[in-house]
């Protein structure tokens, strides 16, 4: 989120929304909260659109067991949506697939003992304590992104699995960091090998696009 979003472009988009979304939308306090909410639904509705072809007003999404949001129509395409700081981010695959992204802060470090695994603890605390808040933010993206690659979000239990700094892979997932910028980082969980790019765009060029190939 490069620029302020004006009250005209927020018009535009709530069109691309569904009725719940809209509502949802409206009832945020903080328009900053609003406009990262709303722009992460249109942006996975843009990617989804350019995936599969399908038109916007053709998607149909609910809810699993869990509370994640998933496509109904077209079949067998997975999503997932994030939002921090400055940052919206979304990702798609024909496999489950989870993204997480952080704006990195001072690190509440006395949570690794109730969330991160023994060696996650370990991982942490070998790094210099110049370089533990860093750290942490890339564990706990990974963390992040493959309980929602998974489905359950935190109704699995974080101490549960391990994951590394660099590229890990669980259960037939790999997971990966990337650095956005100085202040934010992206953690994003999908099968093996269907990692193929991460594209970076400033919002009033996305704002364009959306409005072209979603309306």
């Amino acid at each position: 989120m490069d620029y302020e979003m004006h009250e005209e472009e927020m018009l535009d988009l709530l069109e691309f929304v569904s009725l719940e979304k809209r509502a949802k939308v409206k009832k945020y306090r903080f328009i900053k909260d609003a406009q990262r909410t709303l722009l992460g639904d249109v942006l996975a509705r843009y990617l989804i659109c350019h995936k599969t072809g399908v038109v916007n007003t053709g998607l149909c999404f609910e809810n699993n067991a869990y509370g994640k949001p998933q496509l109904i129509t077209p079949p067998f395409v997975h999503f997932n949506i994030s939002h921090s700081g400055e940052w919206v981010v979304a990702a798609v695959s024909s496999y489950p697939v989870g993204i997480d992204v952080e704006e990195i802060k001072e690190a509440p470090l006395v949570i690794s003992n109730r969330f991160f695994s023994k060696d996650e603890r370990l991982t942490l605390f070998k790094e210099s304590k110049h370089c533990q808040n860093e750290a942490f933010y890339y564990l706990w993206t990974l963390k992040e992104s493959y309980i929602k690659a998974e489905g359950k979000g935190l109704f699995m239990k974080l101490d549960t699995f391990t994951v590394g700094l660099g590229v890990t892979h669980i259960n037939g997932m790999e997971l990966l960091n990337e650095r956005l910028d100085e202040r934010h980082v992206l953690g994003l969980c999908s099968a093996q090998g269907q990692v193929k790019h991460i594209e970076k765009s400033g919002l009033r060029m996305f704002i364009e696009k959306a409005k072209k190939n979603l309306g």
